[in-house]
């Protein structure tokens, strides 16, 4: 889903237009001013998602060590190991 660039315009102008009546108190306007847009902001953000890829190549491992033969873990060849995916932006 993409995000909303003018559902975000229009709620920050919501919130930065000054009220008819302003509160008497400068800092506990400030306050809920800045708690509004952070909100605004944080539900624009959210309202995201992230699309992503991936490919892994698994190799095999050789373990040698003194004294022993040795062994091999993973695939016999190279493996590739691939996906898509999406989710939200929390």
């Amino acid at each position: 889903m993409p995000l909303k660039k003018d559902d975000l315009i229009k709620e920050l102008t919501k919130i930065l237009t000054p009220p008819k009546k302003p509160d008497e108190n400068p800092v506990r306007a400030a306050k809920a001013t800045a708690e509004k847009l952070g909100n605004a902001i944080h539900a624009y953000v959210t309202s995201g998602t992230v699309e992503t890829k991936v490919k892994v190549n698994i190799l095999p491992l050789s373990i040698q060590s003194a004294g022993s033969p040795g062994a091999t873990a993973g695939p016999p060849g190279e493996l590739v190991v691939s996906g898509t995916g999406s989710g939200e932006i929390k």
